[in-house]
């Protein structure tokens, strides 16, 4: 069974960490709020590469998927 593990950092003010998160590359893929007033969700998505020692690329995510 495959797992997907996805960390939930806590922002006072969403839409200005989506902007910071936008500066560094990232990009948001959604947006949800339960009912009006409550806390907003959303996802930010950002293509991350590894290297091992030797110099190897490892892919290890990509925006929108």
């Amino acid at each position: 069974m495959d797992e997907e593990i996805i960390p939930a950092l806590r922002a006072e003010d969403a839409a200005r960490a989506v902007g910071r998160y936008a500066r560094l590359g990232f990009a948001q893929q959604w947006e949800h709020r339960f009912e009006p007033g409550f806390p907003v969700l959303t996802e930010v998505a950002h293509e991350l590469e590894l290297t091992d020692p030797d110099g190897n690329r490892v892919r290890v995510g990509e925006a929108g998927g």
